[in-house]
């Protein structure tokens, strides 16, 4: 997908303007179905079909662990990063 195509166009007459505009509205409704398929593909609850095999069972255990930890990290290194500045001003018991 390119989102920085220069179009050329020469228009000699109103029904070639309502041609392009049928075919940029065919290209818009593909690239919507695309997008929904991908959404269902990320965001959708696997079926038990999908999920009858051990091994399927173990992958997705493994996927979703391994975004936890992921998780967990980027928390860690945030408060690192940010966490001692916002200590740093507050004041100091003596």
């Amino acid at each position: 997908m390119n989102t920085k195509t220069k179009i050329n166009i020469s228009v000699t007459s109103l029904t070639q303007i309502g041609e392009m505009k049928d075919a940029i509205k065919a290209e818009l409704e593909k690239n919507e179905e695309r997008l929904e398929e991908i959404w269902d593909d990320m965001f959708h609850k696997p079926t038990e079909e999908e999920m009858a095999s051990p091994t399927q069972r173990a992958m997705a255990f493994i996927t979703s662990s391994a975004g936890l930890i992921d998780g967990a990290l980027l928390g860690w290194k945030l408060y690192n990063r940010f966490g001692k500045g916002i200590r740093f001003f507050k004041k100091k018991k003596k």
